[in-house]
């Protein structure tokens, strides 16, 4: 019976640290939605979150007709 030799295998290397380039949550209060970037910081309630949503989406649209 031949002799089974395990290959050697590279250890894993040192990951990156992650780094938190954006997020998104609620306040303490839970009664507005928070975006965080860089050393900005957008606070709306969920009726703004959801007029912009509505905005962007026809934003979107829009640029889908120019193709």
């Amino acid at each position: 019976m031949p002799e089974v030799t395990t290959p050697y295998i590279d250890p894993p290397s040192q990951e990156k640290e992650a780094v938190t380039i954006y997020s998104i949550g609620v306040t303490d209060q839970g009664t507005h939605m928070t975006f965080i970037m860089g050393h900005t910081t957008l606070t709306m309630t969920k009726i703004g979150c959801e007029q912009l949503i509505e905005q962007l989406e026809v934003f979107k649209n829009q640029l889908k007709v120019l193709d």
